[in-house]
This record gives C-alpha cells, structure tokens and sequence, in this order.
C-alpha cells in the first residue's frame, strides 16, 4: 500500500487535529518519505464538494469544507487500499 504524508506547511490549521487522528487511526498508511498530499480550501461553500488531482509526487485536495477534505482523505486511502489488493 502507498503511504502518505501530509503537508503541514501548507495545511490549513482547520484539518490539523482531524488529520492527526487520521493517521492514529490507520499509522500503516502513512510515512516520511509517502506521496504528499496538499490541501486547498478554494471552492466556495456555495458549491460545496471537493476535486483531487495527482501529479508525480503529490495529490492536491481542493475543498469547501472540512468534511469534504477528509472525504478526499478517505478516497485517496480506499484508492490505496484498492491497488494493495490487485
């Protein structure tokens, strides 16, 4: 399974304690030296949901609210999880 990390530098101080009990919840799926994944709030709560986009090295999650970034989150490890089994 791939693991994952995090881009605290980048990440809004909203998702902190939700995304640290992500990952002591399910330690196996990430580490250090994982794929980065980068969250941006920017689609507008008028429309809200999310858009995750890949490219060589990091997953960038789009969101409206946090419950749509840890929705993404969800995703991506089901997504892992999935090509762990194939």
């Amino acid at each position: 399974m791939p693991d994952f990390r995090i881009d605290w530098k980048t990440c809004p101080e909203a998702l902190n304690k939700g995304l640290r009990e992500i990952m002591a919840d399910r330690p196996a799926s990430f580490a250090a030296a994982g794929r980065l994944i980068r969250f941006i709030q920017e689609i507008t709560p008028e429309r809200p949901g999310l858009v995750i986009t890949h490219d060589a090295d990091r997953s960038t999650v789009r969101y409206s609210r946090p419950c749509d970034a840890f929705r993404a989150v969800g995703h991506l490890l089901g997504e892992a999880d999935r090509k762990s089994v194939v």
